[in-house]
Parts: structure tokens; sequence; C-alpha cells
């Protein structure tokens, strides 16, 4: 899928669950989900969130350099100086990010856990109480989606490397991902009247 069709469908799981799990809707729990809609895409040099975060050239050398390097900085700051779970945590998925390829670990069941555990440690630290699990929604959302297109996903990533698909499957960019876009958009739309 394209990332609009990611943070679309991403924002209206957001209007769809969080209130079935008892998350408030609130701009804040609505962007964490559009924002972990987003996310898994990081393994793609070329993903849109590269094109801001990577200097020069988006290729895959230059993915796992950058994130490597962050990733070893924050193992090594914890362990030399601050003993942080969040920061091995970070660590461990900025370096998972920059050697797997794309639909790879992000895109993965052991991907979704070890960022649920970092993104819970994190809004715990810092007093969100319902912003991680919005974020999740979000991040499960563009696996589902994922799931649902002619690539699929290797969701037992790294036990196996088979990109598994649903059955009946969409083409990325095509007049499925539209209809589902659009469908997204009108259902957010519909939501918001209703809340006023």
């Amino acid at each position: 899928m394209n990332i609009k069709g990611h943070v679309t469908i991403g924002t209206a799981a957001a209007f769809l669950v969080n209130p079935a799990l008892g998350i408030p809707l609130t701009i804040t729990t609505v962007i964490s989900a559009a924002f972990g809609s987003v996310i898994p895409d990081l393994d793609h040099p070329k993903s849109k969130l590269n094109q801001k975060i990577l200097p020069l050239k988006r290729n895959k050398a230059m993915k796992m350099f950058i994130y490597c390097l962050f990733g070893s900085l924050a193992l090594y700051s914890s362990y030399a100086k601050f003993n942080s779970t969040l920061l091995n945590c970070i660590g461990i998925i900025l370096i998972m990010i920059g050697i797997s390829h794309h639909r790879g670990f992000t895109h993965s069941g052991v991907g979704l856990l070890i960022f649920y555990i970092t993104v819970q440690l994190f809004t715990q630290k810092y007093g969100y109480k319902y912003e991680g699990m919005s974020f999740m929604i979000g991040y499960a959302s563009h696996l589902a989606g994922d799931f649902f297109t002619d690539q699929g996903i290797e969701i037992l990533y790294p036990i196996d490397d088979k990109n598994y698909k649903a059955p009946l499957r969409f083409t990325t960019g095509g007049d499925v991902e539209t209809l589902l876009t659009a469908s997204s958009v009108a259902f957010i739309g519909y939501r918001l009247i209703n809340m006023l």
C-alpha cells in the first residue's frame, strides 16, 4: 500500500477500534495511530519517512549505516551510562530496521511485539496513558493492509522468510486500494460529524 492508504486506514482504524477498547478519541491518540501506520515502512530506504531521515543517497547501504549507527549509540548509552530498558529496545529496533529488508522485521509478529514493548515503555515513562495502544492500532493496520496486497508480508520473520498474503488480494496503488482509502476518509468524516 502507499502512504496515503496506510495513513487513512490507520486513522480510520483508530476511529473504529479505540472506542471499543476504551481509548478516547483525542488529537494525540488519532495522530499516534496515523504515525504508527507509517512506521513499518522505515525498512524501505525510499519510504516517505526515510526521505526525511536519510541524508543524501536513499539506498540500502545508507539506511543500514544510519540506523545501525544510531541503534549502536542507543545501546552504548544504555550500557555505559543509563542502564535503560527503553534505550535497549530503541537500539535493537534501529539496528533491526537497518539490517532488515522491506516487509521483513517491521512487518512481522516479532517486530510488532518489540515495537509494542518499546512504545509502551516510552508512553508510560512520559505519562501518556492511551497513545501507545493507539500507535499500535495504526501499526497493526499497516500490517493488515500489506497482508492483503500481492506482495504480502513476512509475518513469521525471522523463523520463516516466506511472504504470507490473504487469499483475496489487491495491487498496491490500484483501484481497490483507492476505494479502501476513499472509504476510510468517508468513515472518518462520518465519525467526526457524529462527534460534533
